[in-house]
C-alpha cells in the first residue's frame, strides 16, 4: 500500500494500473533515482501495455508513480475498477484472487486519502492501519473461494465497501491508542471491523436508499444483520472465533439498550466496543445517499457524546483525542 506521507510522488500498484482502461486523467512516472522521476505516460494517453512491459523487463521498473495532486484521480479510477470487479453477479466471471487483493488494497488507500482530507489524524497511524488491513486481506486470500465470495457480496453495494474499510482503519488506530499491540489482537480487530456489517448484504432491500423511512418491520429485519453476518463467516478459513463476536456485538451498548441481546458494559466484548465507535463515526462523516452532506468530525463527535450510554466513554474520549483538527 502506498505510504501517503509528505512526498511529491506516490507509488501506485502496477497490477491495478494494468487493468485501467481508456485515456488517463493524470501523468504517470517511473523513478530513476532517489529524487528523479521520468514521465512514462501523459494525461490523455491510453496506456500501452507493451511500453510498460518493456520497462519492466529491460530497466527493472517495479513501481509506477503519480504526482501527489493527481493521486485522488488515480484512486477514483481504482474505485471504478473495484465496482466493476466486485459488483459483478456473473458466476462465470472468474477474477483471480490476487487481482482482487491488489484492487482491495488500493481501495483502502482511497479510504485513507479521504480521511486525510477530512481530518488531521496522524498519518503514520493511518499507514500502520492500512498495513494491518493488508495483512488481514492476505490471510483471507489463503481461502480463495471464500475470499472471492465475501468481497463479491460486499461489492454489490459500493457504500458498504468504503464504509467497511474506513471503519476498519478507525478501529485499528483506536486499538493502537488503547495499547492493543499483539498481532493476533490486531488481526481480530481488523477482520471484525472489516466485516462488521457484512450481514447487511443479505437484507432483501437497499437500506441506504430508504434509511430514514424504514418501517418498524423493516428495522426489525435490518437488526438481523448481526446474526446473518456471524453465520456467513462460520466456515471461512483464517477467521478467528472472536471476529464473529465483534459482528454480533458491535450494536450492543453499555447502557443495555443495544441489540441483538441487550448486553451491558462488562458483558460486551472489548473490541466490539471499539468497532461500535468507529462504525458510527464513519457513518456520520462519510457521504451517504440519504444525506446531502456528511457531518464534520467535530459535529460527529458532538452527536456521539450526546448519546449518553451508547458508547464506552473512556474509548470515546481516547478516540476524540486522535483528531488534531476537527473542522
Amino acid at each position: 500500500m502506498a505510504n501517503i506521507i509528505d512526498t511529491d510522488f506516490i507509488a501506485i500498484s502496477q497490477a491495478v494500473f494494468d487493468k485501467i482502461q481508456g485515456a488517463l486523467d493524470f501523468d504517470v512516472y517511473i523513478k530513476r533515482a532517489a529524487d528523479a522521476y521520468t514521465r512514462l505516460f501523459t494525461k490523455g494517453d491510453t496506456p500501452d501495455p507493451e511500453i510498460l512491459q518493456r520497462y519492466k523487463s529491460t530497466k527493472g521498473v517495479e513501481f509506477l508513480y503519480v504526482r501527489k495532486e493527481d493521486y485522488r484521480e488515480y484512486l477514483l479510477l481504482v474505485e471504478t475498477l473495484a465496482n466493476r470487479i466486485f459488483g459483478t453477479r456473473d458466476p462465470n466471471d472468474k477474477i483471480p484472487v490476487d487481482e482482487m487483493l491488489d484492487v482491495l488494497k488500493e481501495t483502502a488507500n482511497l479510504a485513507v486519502f479521504e480521511i486525510i482530507e477530512r481530518t488531521e489524524v496522524d498519518q503514520k497511524s493511518l499507514h500502520h492501519a492500512t498495513q494491518t488491513i493488508a495483512g488481514c486481506l492476505n490471510i483471507l486470500a489463503k481461502d480463495p473461494k471464500s475470499f472471492a465470495k465475501i468481497f463479491r457480496i460486499m461489492g454489490t453495494r459500493p457504500y458498504a465497501m468504503r464504509h467497511a474499510l474506513t471503519t476498519s482503519i478507525f478501529s485499528l488506530i483506536l486499538g493502537k491508542i488503547e495499547q492493543m499491540e499483539s498481532n493476533r489482537n490486531l488481526l481480530i480487530l481488523g477482520l471484525g471491523s472489516l466485516f462488521h456489517d457484512i450481514g447487511m448484504s443479505m437484507i432483501p432491500f437497499d437500506v441506504e436508499s430508504k434509511y430514514e423511512s424504514l418501517t418498524p418491520d423493516e428495522w426489525k429485519t435490518v437488526k438481523e444483520h448481526t446474526h446473518l453476518g456471524k453465520r456467513m463467516l462460520e466456515n471461512v478459513k483464517g477467521v478467528p472465533t472472536e471476529v464473529r463476536l465483534i459482528i454480533m456485538q458491535h450494536h450492543e451498548q453499555p447502557n443495555g439498550s443495544g441489540y441483538p441481546n441487550g448486553l451491558r458494559g462488562p458483558q460486551i466484548y472489548y473490541p466490539a466496543k471499539i468497532v461500535a465507535i468507529a462504525d458510527v463515526f464513519s457513518a456520520l462523516t462519510c457521504q451517504r445517499p440519504f444525506r446531502k452532506e456528511p457531518f464534520s468530525p467535530a459535529k460527529a463527535l458532538e452527536l456521539m457524546r450526546e448519546d449518553t450510554g451508547k458508547f464506552d466513554h473512556v474509548l470515546l474520549d481516547g478516540f476524540s483525542k486522535m483528531f488534531t483538527k476537527t473542522e
